[in-house]
């Protein structure tokens, strides 16, 4: 009967792991964070069965208190917003450069056209400004995710890996 139960067991082990990779690569392939981050969660699986000691939640040597889930799953939620910040800052770069190429510009005019391209150039400037306070946004959810979640994370997952042995029992 054990010997049922390891394989069913290592069964749904190696279909995670494959699931997990499946995920981060296509999230590197399309440079979607919130992918790898499912990846991850998929292979926490096997990053807790192979790294036993470092997950445990009375090991406080090597992780500081209790590491889990809710350590990855906020990494990956960290990741999400990452790259929408990353996204929004380098379109307030663009806009902040446009802006920049206006003026440069308003100084070689004259008339009306100096006064067109200082208004373009402010214009820029106020896109650029929007997307700064726009990367404000990845950061506030992850905080959100990070404090909703971290809590009752743990405790889901251990109910699930019950379910799963007493259902393989």
């Amino acid at each position: 009967m054990n010997f049922i139960k390891g394989i069913f067991s290592f069964l749904i082990l190696l279909v995670l792991t494959i699931i997990g990779i499946v995920f981060i690569i296509a999230g590197l392939g399309e440079s979607n964070y919130v992918l790898m981050g499912v990846g991850v969660l998929f292979l926490f699986p096997f990053l807790r069965k192979v790294y036993r000691r470092k997950f445990s939640t009375t090991n406080k040597k090597t992780t500081g208190g209790t590491m889990g889930f809710k350590s990855i799953f906020t990494k990956g939620v960290a990741l999400a917003a990452s790259g929408k910040c990353r996204r929004h800052s380098q379109k307030a770069t663009n806009y902040a450069r446009q802006a920049m190429s206006n003026f440069r510009s308003a100084k070689s005019r004259k008339g009306d056209q100096k006064i067109d391209a200082m208004i373009d150039g402010m214009s820029q400037l106020a896109n650029s400004v929007l997307e700064v306070s726009d990367s404000v946004t990845p950061v506030a959810t992850m905080n959100a995710v990070s404090a909703l979640l971290a809590e009752n994370i743990e405790r889901i997952i251990e109910e699930g890996n019950n379910k799963v042995i007493t259902s393989l029992k």
